[in-house]
């Protein structure tokens, strides 16, 4: 980033904070130092300045004034926006945080942003234990919509034509494509939706604005593994001590059988849906292993060689 972009994001952020109201397009046009000559050229830079704001975890909030005709956006941010509490993550957490950036990289999000900062990645020299597994694809939408999430903020966007208002509920990552699921308040009922769909304006409400409804809250609180009501299984694995705090965190209603020497442990689990699980098994790479019953150790194997099976070309 070039020292001049760099000035004025931060003479951007020193606008909007010590502002005691939302400001119009073209007050920041006028206060703010560096934008370049003509409309056409500002919003360009501006919108660039979003993004780049966005994706180091500060986000710009939209607020319609309300009391002009027709009616305008003013833009704000707060010192709540600019800075971060301590979360105060005990040791489990941190383990947890350190597994999850190691394995998966989030692209276009920096090693330096304030997720490896809380202490998600080790430091250099320090010797990851894991390599890194996947890079996940990032949407343009996907930074504004974990802030709507973590905030309980309200999220407008355009989908499939139509402008949709939703009440946040969770980010989903499945078959490599990221999901909101939300409360739609103009279908009002819960709706699920493709974040590459949702193009890359998302106007955010203020934190608190999203209201919680009974019926997502259910919905979140079960894994996809359990919503089929057909016969119950139990799945007997043993998860490697590296990822045990994880797991338990992931598998809460699962039973431990064995806590093994090492922090290994022997976990039951039981499930009415055997794909969605076999992915999730499979998400550990060799540190979670099926041990019974032997159908399902057999079709998890015969799942993974297939999918690593080389394709042939005609």
């Amino acid at each position: 980033m070039s020292t001049k972009k760099l000035e004025r994001q931060l003479n951007l952020i020193a606008a909007l904070i010590d502002s005691p109201r939302p400001l119009r397009a073209e007050e920041i046009h006028q206060r703010v130092e560096g934008y370049p000559e003509g409309d056409i050229a500002f919003h360009r830079a501006f919108e660039r300045d979003k993004d780049d704001l966005r994706a180091m975890g500060l986000p710009i909030l939209m607020q319609d004034l309300g009391s002009v005709d027709p009616p305008v956006v003013g833009y704000r941010m707060t010192d709540a926006d600019y800075g971060m509490d301590d979360p105060e993550l005990d040791t489990d957490e941190l383990a947890a945080l350190h597994l999850a950036t190691s394995i998966v990289r989030l692209k276009g999000l920096d090693d330096d942003s304030g997720l490896w900062k809380l202490g998600g990645a080790l430091g250099e020299g320090t010797g990851s234990p894991v390599s890194l597994s996947a890079d996940v694809p990032t949407p343009a939408a996907l930074l504004p919509l974990f802030s709507a999430v973590s905030e309980r903020a309200t999220a407008a966007f355009s989908y499939r034509g139509t402008e949709r208002s939703v009440d946040p509920e969770r980010l989903e990552y499945r078959q490599g494509r990221w999901y909101l699921a939300a409360f739609d308040r103009s279908k009002g009922e819960p709706r699920s939706f493709r974040v590459d769909r949702m193009g890359d304006r998302i106007e955010l409400g203020t934190a608190g604005s999203a209201e919680t409804h009974e019926s997502a809250e259910g919905v979140s609180r079960r894994q996809p593994w359990t919503f089929d009501d057909g016969p119950e299984e139990v799945i007997s694995l043993v998860v490697d001590a590296l990822v045990a705090p994880v797991v338990r965190l992931e598998l809460p209603d699962a039973e431990v059988i064995e806590e093994r020497d090492g922090g290994s442990l022997v976990l039951g689990v039981r499930l009415t849906r055997w794909e969605p699980f076999r992915s999730y098994v499979l998400s550990h790479l060799d540190r979670v292993e099926i041990i019974a019953p032997e159908w399902a150790r057999n079709d998890l194997i015969a799942w993974a060689a297939a999918v690593a099976a080389p394709k042939v070309r005609r």
